[in-house]
C-alpha cells in the first residue's frame, strides 16, 4: 500500500474543479515526477484534515492521479492516467465505490494507507485492512491498483484476469462495485518510470 504520510502537500485546486476534470489535468504539477496530495479549496488542511472534513483528496502518485472521498454515504476512489502530452488529459481508468456497509471490503481493496497515526479509523476498518487472508479477491484488486500506481507494465491476461475479479466482487455484493476500463487502460499504461512515493506492498 502506498503511505499517504510519505507524500507531498501542494497547494489546493478550486472546488469546482472536483467535476471539471480537463481544467483539473491543466495543473502544471502533475506533469512533474514528484508525489503529492491536495485538497480542493482547502490549501491550509493535511490529508487528514481534507478527510475528516469528508472534501475530495487528490492523490499523484507516478503517473497516476486519485480522487479518493469519504462521506455518509460511503467512500469513492477514482484513478487516471495522467496524459502529458500537448493537450494534457486525466484518463479515468478505475473506478472503487462502496456504501458504509462496505468499509471493510473497500479498504482491503484500497492502495492507500492513510496511517493510523493520522486518521483515527474505526475498528471495524482496522480489522478491514488487517484481518484477511491474502488470496481474496480484495486483495488481488489492491494488488492489481499498486501496480497501475507505480506505473507497472501490466500484460493483457493479468488485466483479463483483473477485469474478471472486479465483475465478481461488483456482481457479489451490493455494498461494493469496482469497474476497469480495460480498453483505455491497455492501451494507455506504459513501462514508465514509477512512483518515487514508499512502495506499494
Amino acid at each position: 500500500m502506498f503511505k499517504v504520510g510519505t507524500l507531498n502537500r501542494h497547494s489546493s485546486s478550486k472546488r469546482n474543479l472536483i467535476d471539471n476534470i480537463d481544467e483539473l489535468a491543466t495543473r502544471i504539477d502533475l506533469g512533474t515526477p514528484d508525489d503529492f496530495y491536495f485538497g480542493f479549496a482547502s490549501s491550509n488542511y493535511s490529508f487528514f484534515d481534507i478527510i475528516n472534513n469528508k472534501a475530495p483528496l487528490a492523490l499523484k502518485v507516478g503517473n497516476t492521479l486519485s480522487l479518493y472521498q469519504k462521506g455518509t454515504d460511503g467512500q469513492s476512489l477514482k484513478i487516471y492516467l495522467i496524459d502529458k502530452s500537448e493537450s494534457p488529459a486525466l484518463h479515468e481508468v478505475i473506478q472503487l465505490i462502496a456504501s458504509p456497509r462496505g468499509t471493510s471490503e473497500f479498504n482491503r481493496s484500497n492502495p492507500f494507507d492513510f496511517n493510523d497515526s493520522y486518521l483515527r479509523r474505526t475498528k471495524q476498518e482496522i480489522e478491514g485492512t488487517t484481518k484477511h487472508e491474502e488470496s481474496t479477491l480484495y486483495d488481488m484488486a489492491r494488488r492489481f491498483l499498486c501496480d497501475v500506481l507505480d506505473s507497472k507494465l501490466i500484460d493483457s491476461e493479468q488485466l483479463e484476469k483483473m477485469s474478471s475479479a472486479a465483475k465478481e466482487i461488483s456482481d457479489n455484493s451490493d455494498n461494493i462495485s469496482l469497474s476497469i476500463n480495460e480498453k483505455l487502460l491497455s492501451s494507455l499504461l506504459q513501462p514508465l518510470t514509477g512512483s518515487t512515493a514508499t512502495p506499494c506492498i
